[in-house]
């Protein structure tokens, strides 16, 4: 069956696939070229075979690969080997990818599925919005997400809901506290001294 080649202005050409679109000498020089690509990537060392001072022969040793992780260059396995062998040990499992920490530019495996942005838990502390819990002033424990406002304390989150409760006057059904008392009910919750100085000075 005669078929048009759509690569070469429409020539014609015999048999194929019904699928087919491409003559054998199109075929050829797709192949030919995606082979070159491919090669131009990862080429192959050899290492000379010497006898009696003279060669006579080469054997090839493996790809050259540029580590995925490191850099370096180094002969691999194979054409699919991405990282070197020390930093392939470091690897945990097939589901690490390599990331860079937002803060120190250094590089670290993390698991592709989550977003990471630190290598470390130091790293991890200079990229937090809050240091101390907003309602007690206590020290954030460095396990938490870096989303997190309050300490592990129960009663943090609750009480700095008060606080912007009575900010806007609104004491709750029936009730209007005076600054007094709202500094008391703070002060007995745990409040830090930079929220009830802001009471008192409406108390003044």
């Amino acid at each position: 069956m005669w078929r048009t080649c759509s690569k070469c202005d429409g020539s014609f050409f015999r048999g194929g696939v019904s699928i087919s679109s491409y003559c054998p000498d199109c075929k050829y020089k797709r192949k030919k070229k995606a082979h070159a690509f491919i090669e131009k990537k990862r080429t192959y060392k050899t290492e000379a075979t010497v006898s009696k001072g003279n060669v006579i022969g080469e054997k090839v040793l493996g790809p050259s690969i540029d580590c995925g992780f490191c850099g370096e260059s180094f002969i691999g396995r194979s054409k699919v080997q991405k990282y070197c062998f020390p930093c392939g040990n470091e690897r945990k499992s097939g589901r690490q990818n390599p990331f860079d920490c937002a803060v120190c530019g250094e590089k670290f495996w993390g698991d592709y599925r989550q977003k990471h942005l630190f290598c470390s838990i130091e790293c991890k502390q200079m990229l937090r919005q809050h240091l101390d819990c907003i309602f007690c002033g206590e020290w954030i424990d460095a396990e938490r997400s870096l989303s997190t406002m309050y300490c592990e304390g129960t009663g943090c989150k609750e009480g700095w809901k008060r606080v912007l409760h009575m900010r806007e006057e609104r004491d709750g059904r029936g009730q209007m506290y005076t600054p007094k008392t709202r500094v008391d009910i703070l002060r007995k919750a745990g409040a830090r001294f930079s929220i009830l100085q802001e009471f008192m000075e409406a108390e003044e």
